[in-house]
């Protein structure tokens, strides 16, 4: 029973994460334009406490954290410490991008618990022998796009991952 309820908390999990991080991405995008409208700074801020609460519903204290940092920026800005700058609405976009990636890892999570309940158990064959190294590995290119500029410094939020 435990298991099953945790299999439906986490999917209202997810589509709550869904439902507000579409309408947050929405607002943001006015918000963008018009950086000291109440109204929509409200609404961003509300979907990241609304977020912060149902992740600790369900134990998610990494997604947690990063609605709570991300609450701060925004209460910054909504108690007029701040007027929310490029910057700050490149970074908040990044948090987006990455809950919502976060959200998709619980879904392939789930996912691969309830086929591993399903699926019969075979064993796994032995690992190959690895093969030697060549030669040294050369210096990685930068994973960035070119042209790109490198994540802002504010707002300090945690990867959800």
């Amino acid at each position: 029973m435990g298991d099953a309820l945790n299999r439906r908390l986490a999917a209202t999990f997810r589509q709550e994460l869904d439902d507000q991080l579409r309408a947050m991405n929405a607002d943001l995008l006015v918000l963008e334009r018009e950086p000291t409208n109440p109204e929509r700074l409200m609404a961003v801020f509300r979907g990241a406490h609304t977020l912060k609460g149902a992740a600790r519903a369900v134990g998610l204290s990494d997604i947690e954290a990063t609605c709570h940092d991300l609450e701060g920026l925004l209460a910054e800005a909504r108690d007029g410490k701040r007027v929310l700058g490029a910057d700050d609405f490149a970074g908040i976009f990044s948090t987006l991008d990455t809950l919502a990636r976060a959200g998709a890892r619980i879904g392939l999570t789930e996912d691969a618990h309830a086929s591993a309940a399903t699926t019969p158990r075979t064993p796994a064959p032995p690992p190959a022998p690895s093969p030697a190294p060549t030669a040294a590995p050369s210096s990685a290119p930068s994973s960035a796009p070119p042209g790109r500029a490198p994540p802002p410094a504010r707002p300090p939020l945690r990867d959800a991952s």
